[in-house]
């Protein structure tokens, strides 16, 4: 009994390479997640920067312009995740309108370039969530000692 051969291998091939995944999905629901997280946590972070520079003097082991610094970070942390996912978001949008004019190196580096902005918005967001967690550490020690 002789072996069938590929029918399919004998076709001409599409000259249209496979669609690159465009990470549409994952960068929404970053969007969803840390960007309101990340306008809260910056917002916060201007107002006590905003109180410390100009409230009353404090009695605190560090000095008052590192205590603005730190805030300042955070806001600054917090202003680049809430704009990385929408432009992930972006990124990802791209792929499809690369793909479907033709452009398929292009819709391979706006995928590639979603795919990292996707990675990074999720460190972004364990960032977040870790500041999030020594804020709330902080808040109950020093409810503690309140009490006493």
């Amino acid at each position: 009994m002789e072996k069938q051969s590929d029918i399919r291998s004998a076709q001409p091939m599409n000259e249209q390479p496979e669609r690159p995944p465009n990470y549409i999905v994952r960068a929404i629901v970053l969007l969803l997640i840390l960007s309101p997280l990340c306008l809260l946590i910056g917002s916060s972070a201007l107002v006590t920067t905003w109180n410390i520079v100009t409230g009353p003097p404090v009695i605190s082991e560090t000095p008052v312009w590192m205590r603005a610094l730190m805030q300042m970070f955070r806001a600054v942390a917090a202003t680049i995740g809430f704009f990385m996912p929408i432009v992930a978001v972006v990124k990802a949008i791209k792929v499809n309108s690369e793909f479907d004019a033709g452009n398929y190196g292009g819709a391979i580096k706006a995928s590639k370039s979603a795919g990292a902005l996707c990675r990074q918005s999720l460190i972004l967001l364990v960032l977040m969530l870790m500041i999030m967690a020594v804020d709330l550490l902080s808040y109950f020690g020093s409810a503690k000692d309140r009490r006493r």
